[in-house]
């Protein structure tokens, strides 16, 4: 039903001569529907490059990487309660399954309640997490954990000056 909005969900092939093979499936969308609203983005390559290398352990030919976004709510005309994430993957390995010191991994999220959309004075309270991941020698582990508690609010009832005060713990 194209007035609640669309999706989409798309796959692709990318190739090289014999150098780089890939494959993609990616999804987006924009959804509204009695009071929910939900937009995401996200999808996943996985791919190999067919190097040659002195030394194949340091070869990182193969990648998998996982990208997705999401922001989703209900809204009650005055207050709209919400949660929106945002995460990403990237790992490369070599052909003896070996993970290389460039691969990484966050995931970040938020729930939030704020004012809805037809108020003229914007206000926000959230609660927010981040996860950060590196690798070592053979896996990603956790590096960095962040917690934030905050409040935001944007005064806008005049025409070309705008307010916005952000608090967070």
């Amino acid at each position: 039903n194209r007035r609640n909005g669309f999706m989409n969900l798309e796959g692709q092939h990318f190739s090289i001569g014999k150098d780089y093979f890939g494959n993609r499936l990616a999804s987006e969308g924009n959804w509204k529907q009695q009071g929910w609203s939900a937009k995401w983005d996200g999808s996943f390559l996985s791919s190999k490059n067919e190097q040659t290398n002195i030394n194949p352990n340091l070869n990182y030919s193969d990648n998998a990487f996982l990208r997705h976004r999401a922001d989703i709510s209900k809204d009650f005309k005055s207050i709209k309660i919400g949660y929106i994430d945002d995460h990403e993957r990237n790992e490369f390995r070599n052909a003896s399954d070996k993970i290389s010191p460039l691969s990484y991994q966050f995931f970040d999220y938020q729930f939030y309640l704020s004012s809805g959309d037809s108020s003229k004075t914007f206000f926000k309270l959230f609660y927010r997490e981040r996860y950060d991941q590196r690798a070592d020698s053979s896996r990603l582990k956790p590096v960095a954990k962040a917690i934030t508690a905050g409040g935001e609010i944007k005064l806008a009832e005049l025409k070309n000056q705008r307010l916005n005060i952000i608090a967070a713990y």
